[in-house]
């Protein structure tokens, strides 16, 4: 079998190797950046003045039907306190409860993710089932950035939310992507 170039030049063939594996030249593009080009990554920001051990960032409940993803989270706090990312239950009891319009990382989109995002000082009502990962804030007014490479996946009807281990105003932005159906 040859294969022939269907770019309309004539008599051009693909190259294989002595091995039999086919010769090509490719662009590798990460998936944020992909997802990007589809309007599907957002910034979410919030500031919120927090108690001892409150949660004030319910990061998201996934209402879609793909899953959402955050791919880092940066954060920075009035005082030394340590951010705790968790997987939550419930239904969230909140004081004011505003609501965080996630900002999309393609100005030529007006996508939103099918998702609750909000931010409180102290959000009630919702239990953990376990830690993500945790944060140590030990610098005031420092601003720290967890990265992960596996990010956190959160499946539909998932939930997580973010809890200071002290009161403070802590200015938090998360990035969320929307993950392609496989």
């Amino acid at each position: 079998m040859i294969l022939e170039n269907g770019w309309g030049d004539t008599g051009a063939k693909a190259r294989v190797d002595s091995e039999g594996r086919l010769r090509t030249r490719s662009t590798i593009v990460t998936s944020d950046r992909h997802q990007n080009e589809d309007g599907k990554v957002w910034s979410c920001t919030a500031t919120a003045t927090t108690g001892t051990t409150d949660n004030f960032f319910y990061i998201i409940k996934n209402n879609g039907a793909n899953n959402l993803a955050i791919t880092d989270i940066r954060a920075k706090s009035s005082a030394v306190t340590e951010l705790t990312y968790e997987v939550v239950s419930g239904t969230p009891i909140y004081v004011t409860g505003t609501d965080i319009t996630p900002i999309p990382r393609n100005l030529g989109t007006n996508k939103v993710p099918n998702a609750i995002i909000k931010y409180d000082s102290d959000i009630t009502g919702i239990a953990s089932g376990g830690e993500i990962f945790f944060e140590q804030c030990d610098t005031a007014d420092k601003m720290y950035h967890l990265r992960t490479s596996s990010n956190i996946i959160i499946p539909q009807g998932q939930m997580i939310a973010i809890k200071s281990s002290a009161a403070a105003t802590i200015k938090c932005l998360v990035s969320l992507i929307e993950l392609e159906n496989e």
